[in-house]
């Protein structure tokens, strides 16, 4: 590409002159802070600084900023603020190129605006009849033009007719010696950054596309590492304009909004609301509010019958409050009723009209420091040292479907643009995606354009890669991700993890086994309460209300499903109340039919349910104040790191009711084997068991209770057994050996055929020879030597029977791999299979305090997409094979 002069070369070219002109405000401000003279006035000037300047001799008075030209046309048209600011950018953008704009508007709506905009004092209208001759701005002036082949066609009204004429460009070719390909946006911005030196911040620019994301990944990485960038701020920056743009809008859908959509915002106004409620229709809990938190939610609630500076005076505090005045007076609104047009016109005008006032100072830190520019809008660049980011198509403008745009003369000003832009500095970098949205990155078609308008007849104009752009392209990135130090305190750390005094729950086991990154998450992160845990939770409540009290549940069944249902629709939508109605009363009735079967002669109401962190809500409603100690019950256990909170225990058996999807006995079985892929692992039963066991006499069982199981049968099958939506998983004293080998053992069941019968009649022997045989049980699935030994030794050497042995031992494998047997609706745990599980808690508990002090390792035993963190997590996503559906 052709040689540009840089701002040095250019200052020295016309510092004789009086009045130097350009169309590039960054080029004005370097040529200005270059002025080794002394002079009077200004020196280099924009065609459009100077129009602001003549604005008031001219038409007696200013130009009329944006919000004052909407709300005159607006005042004559009709039309909203929205459909005016768009029309008006519009009709800006044509006049830049063409003098007869109304040839241009193609709708009675464009031609009415622009006529009603012809009549207004406006820069456009001055610099349209602006004539340098009759102005004493021009008089007697030496006048330099820098790139008028870059002026739009309102620029050139300003340029006099005596003038020089100062080219961008001198002899000489420029071509980039390297472009550094390097990887994806955060890893382009790492490297970029780090080449930047702190003292050095105000020597320092980055030409990129500042509305992509680069820019944010840059900005990022520029925080990161402490160095400072020079920011811009308007009305839209900042925070109060926009918490007070949120606090109306949110206000005018007040009946369908959640907690979770207002708290942190009320939190902003001195409000305050609990995460747990996070998932509750707001006016659902607005009777329970009290103090200023009352008076925000009814300032909501009331929000059409306030004007914006009532709203303002009651929510915004004193500090903020100039600053949201000044913009609902700029818009002329501070009087109106809240209504949701005047309050989308504030949010468009706070988004997209520059000229709203603010009386906000920016940040001394933010003043100076890495200057980021606009690869689309940008020419010169007045810093010594310049990082170019992308080169890719986001750094050419668009001329498609705008044809008041002489597209071979846009093309030219395009490429004049770009090559002086790419030569801005002493010391250059430029670097590349290696990637961009899944393909190739390409450089910008403008490239080809440079290199077609100044080729050789030799030469080929084609560019299809970077390696066209520069003389070498270098692949990689020259610095590494800093690396996060752990924490280390001296060798002992792990001699003392191994004391550390605390457990696992049920729940934070799953998440330690499915991941340790997912537990770390867990004891870091609040997960607000779901719908379907808030229900759950209130089914507990009642069930646990019934085993205490339950002639008051029969005293008015339905009274009480009024109560789960109101307090529930906070939760859910008035389109749901007929499903959510139904959906209680089965649950209700299933708890009931349960709690019954039990034939518990007599509960103990032995504890006090106002010294318990979570009360029972309808305990509270009828003022009882006894609970029972058999329900919602903390046990842990002295031999092992774990702990758990009872449903309801009798005697030797723990309850624990579900409200969720059911699951079948094979499922349960499933989701507790640590030797299979799955979605994910649950462990309670086996916590549970565990517990249960430290804590009573055998035998030992664990029973799930699916309340809103067979929610159909169980409302119109007069033959409907609550035992049918309950799952068993029992713990026998036996091994699974001794288990499998017992005479009477259920597994023989699986044996049944013709085929089987001698192995049947031979049970424990066939056992006890598949257990002697020395092979691991993975090795006996399959084994053909091992099945022709069992066919021998029980007359079974037929080609069927030695087929039936093979399949007889490949049962017997997968119920000895798995540590446990299901049948029907019960899953059978034998004691060495509950102990293997607890060793392994025990050396995962060891292993968890030692990460305490160091990291907890992103090792997902699940798919990650299926991890509640999965948002939180920084590892890159693993994919793992074999995973099931969840069900």
């Amino acid at each position: 590409m052709r040689r540009a002069k840089s701002i040095d070369e250019l200052y020295e070219e016309v510092k004789g002159y009086d009045i130097v002109l350009t169309n590039d405000a960054a080029l004005v401000t370097a040529l200005n802070a270059k002025i080794d003279t002394p002079r009077i006035g200004g020196f280099a000037y924009t065609p459009r600084h100077i129009a602001k300047n003549e604005a008031v001799p001219i038409f007696g008075d200013g130009a009329l900023d944006d919000l004052q030209i909407i709300a005159g046309i607006a005042k004559e048209t009709g039309y909203s603020l929205k459909q005016i600011h768009s029309e008006l950018e519009n009709i800006r953008t044509i006049r830049r190129y063409k003098k007869d704009v109304r040839r241009y508007l193609y709708s009675e709506p464009s031609r009415k605006i622009y006529r009603s905009f012809q009549g207004l004092r406006t820069i456009e209208k001055l610099m349209d009849s602006y004539v340098p001759e009759d102005t004493r701005f021009f008089e007697g002036k030496k006048v330099a033009v820098i790139g008028i082949e870059l002026f739009d066609d309102l620029d050139k009204h300003f340029v006099p007719i005596d003038h020089d004429e100062i080219d961008v460009f001198t002899d000489g070719r420029y071509d980039i010696d390297i472009i550094y390909e390097v990887g994806n946006d955060r890893q382009l911005a790492e490297n970029a950054v780090s080449l930047i030196e702190k003292e050095k911040d105000n020597d320092t620019a980055i030409v990129l596309d500042t509305t992509g994301p680069i820019a944010d990944a840059v900005r990022a990485a520029l925080y990161r590492r402490g160095i400072r960038f020079k920011n811009t701020m308007s009305v839209k920056d900042l925070p109060q304009v926009r918490d007070y743009l949120q606090f109306l809008s949110l206000s005018l859908s007040y009946e369908t909004l959640r907690v979770r959509h207002v708290r942190e915002l009320l939190s902003g106004y001195r409000g305050e609301l609990r995460q747990r409620e996070d998932e509750y229709l707001l006016h659902k809990i607005e009777g329970h509010l009290s103090g200023r938190t009352k008076m925000l939610v009814e300032t909501m609630k009331n929000i059409r019958d306030l004007t914006f500076q009532e709203v303002c005076d009651r929510v915004v505090g004193d500090a903020h409050r100039p600053q949201i005045k000044m913009v609902i007076e700029d818009m002329e609104i501070e009087n109106l009723k809240v209504a949701s047009k005047p309050v989308n016109e504030l949010g468009y005008a706070v988004n997209n009209i520059d000229d709203l006032r603010h009386n906000e100072e920016i940040p001394e830190n933010e003043k100076k420091g890495v200057l980021l520019a606009d690869c689309s809008r940008s020419m010169y660049v007045d810093r010594p040292f310049v990082i170019y980011l992308g080169l890719g198509p986001e750094w050419s403008n668009v001329t498609i479907g705008k044809e008041y745009i002489d597209k071979e003369s846009e093309a030219e000003r395009n490429m004049f643009r770009f090559s002086v832009l790419l030569q801005q500095g002493v010391t250059r970098v430029y670097a590349v995606n290696s990637m961009k949205n899944g393909k190739r990155s390409s450089p910008s078609p403008v490239f080809e354009q440079i290199k077609e308008y100044e080729r050789r007849e030799e030469e080929s104009a084609a560019v299809s890669g970077f390696e066209d752009v520069a003389d070498k392209v270098i692949k990689g990135q020259w610095t590494a991700p800093a690396k996060v130090e752990t924490v280390k305190r001296g060798d002992d750390v792990f001699d003392i993890a191994d004391k550390e005094g605390w457990s696992f729950s049920k729940s934070t086991y799953n998440n330690y086994y499915a991941c340790p990154r997912a537990y770390m998450y867990g004891k870091m992160i609040h997960i607000p309460d779901s719908e379907k845990t808030i229900f759950g939770s209130i089914i507990h409540e009642f069930a646990e209300f019934y085993l205490c009290y339950p002639e008051l549940v029969r005293e008015d069944p339905d009274a009480y499903t009024e109560m789960i249902r109101d307090r529930y629709s906070g939760l859910s939508s008035q389109q749901m109340t007929g499903i959510d109605w139904s959906r209680i009363r089965i649950c209700m009735a299933n708890i009931i039919r349960f709690i019954d079967s039990l034939g518990i002669k007599e509960v103990p109401l032995d504890r006090d349910n106002s010294e318990r962190k979570y009360k029972n809500t309808f305990m509270e409603m009828h003022n009882c104040t006894k609970y029972s100690s058999i329900t919602e019950t903390e046990f842990d256990t002295h031999k092992h790191p774990l702990f758990g909170n009872f449903d309801l225990i009798v005697r030797n058996r723990v309850i624990d009711y579900k409200t969720g999807k059911s699951n079948t006995a094979k499922e349960v079985k499933e989701r507790m084997d640590m030797g299979k892929k799955q979605d994910y692992f649950e462990f309670q039963p086996l916590v549970y068991l565990s517990l249960l066991r430290d804590n009573s006499p055998p035998p030992h069982r664990f029973s799930l209770v699916y309340v809103a199981d067979n929610d159909v049968r169980s409302v119109t099958d007069e033959d409907f057994r609550i035992s049918e939506n309950v799952r068993d998983v029992v713990l026998v004293e036996s091994s699974m050996r001794e288990f499998l080998s017992d005479p009477d053992s259920p597994v023989k069941s699986i044996y049944s055929a013709d085929g089987y019968k001698r192995i049947v009649e031979n049970w424990s022997a066939f056992v006890n020879m598949v257990y002697d045989s020395g092979i691991v049980p993975s090795l006996w699935k399959g084994n053909e030597d091992l099945a022709a030994s069992v066919a021998g030794a029980f007359g079974m050497s037929t080609k069927k029977g030695m087929e039936n042995s093979v399949r007889a031992i490949g049962w017997l494998s997968e119920i000895v791999i798995s540590g446990m047997y299901e049948e029907g609706t019960e899953v059978i745990v034998p004691m060495d299979t509950l102990e293997r599980f607890l060793s392994k808690v025990d050396e995962d508990h060891t292993t968890a305090s030692k990460q305490t002090y160091t990291e907890f390792p992103a090792s997902p035993r699940v798919d990650c997409s299926k991890c509640s963190f999965f948002k939180a997590c920084t590892k890159d996503k693993i994919e793992l094979e074999g995973g099931e559906e969840d069900q």
